[in-house]
């Protein structure tokens, strides 16, 4: 970890990180340059150093099986469902995670539960509309928003 030593995005032009030998974000690698006065011995430094102009991407999956019928006539049939969440953002904490992967695991998790081996046209949340695909995929974005 020695070329981590004096690393600090705070510091003047020779201590921040560059791309592709600017600041803006290029298509060359990014170079870490050394400046002085960066402690080696303080992680929450050196992680937001590394995080420096990074996404950051976490996908969960969970499956269920449901059945449900397109109204009015349509007959009762199954399907798998898997549910697929992608948590996106730009910057991560001190050790250096976007999120609990457990906590949201579990948010999922629950979500799936709500409707697996389940008739999605006896569930309140379809009496309105009709329990396709796509609006079950609505409904789970929407209570996991709210969750959040």
């Amino acid at each position: 970890m020695s070329w981590l030593r004096g690393l600090s995005p705070q510091q003047a032009a020779g201590g921040r990180l560059t791309i592709g030998g600017d600041e803006s974000v290029g298509s060359e690698p990014v170079r870490l340059h050394r400046g002085g006065g960066a402690p080696a011995n303080d992680p929450g430094l050196i992680q937001r150093a590394l995080a420096v102009g990074m996404n950051y991407e976490l996908g969960i999956d969970s499956f269920f099986g449901a059945s449900h019928s397109m109204r009015p006539t349509g007959e009762r049939h199954s399907h798998s469902f898997r549910i697929q969440a992608s948590f996106v953002t730009d910057s991560v904490d001190e050790n250096g995670m976007i999120c609990g992967f457990r906590e949201v695991s579990n948010l999922l998790e629950a979500e799936a539960k709500r409707y697996a081996n389940r008739y999605l046209n006896d569930l309140p949340t379809f009496g309105a509309i009709q329990p396709t695909g796509e609006n079950l995929a609505a409904v789970v974005y929407r209570n996991l928003l709210t969750a959040l």
